[in-house]
């Protein structure tokens, strides 16, 4: 009776340890994603459709909309607003600094955000 309870016991384990987790499709995933795998093309497409689903204008408080967006991600830090509307193109651009944790260090990287409507992501350095 005892073996039987410890290879009922071991089988349990393995089984519960063994399976895979499935990955929830959301786009916080999908942003701490695309960073961790430098992955730019990714992390533009998910910021893009977030600014394109929810914020419509190109204010300075929608600028901090977004930027309180990609803070509350599980791998960012935080974000600072670099400048609204500072790089004088055609349509103006802003900047937002992002801090990230990368293991046990932090690292950032800037978005260059177009004030069009709604805003866009275009680059990032």
């Amino acid at each position: 009776m005892k073996n039987i309870f410890l290879l009922f016991t071991a089988i349990s384990l393995f089984a519960i340890f063994s399976c895979e987790k499935n990955e929830i499709d959301l786009p916080a995933t999908k942003i701490c994603s695309a960073i961790q795998q430098d992955s730019f093309p990714l992390l533009k497409s998910e910021l893009n459709n977030y600014l394109q689903n929810n914020i419509q204008g190109n204010s300075e408080d929608d600028l901090e909309k977004l930027a309180r967006f990609i803070s509350d991600q599980t791998c960012i830090s935080r974000v600072e607003t670099v400048c609204y509307v500072c790089i004088f193109t055609l349509p103006p651009q802003s900047e937002l600094k992002v801090f990230y944790d990368y293991g046990n260090l932090q690292k950032e990287f800037i978005l260059d955000v177009i004030m069009t409507e709604p805003m866009e992501v275009h680059n990032m350095h």
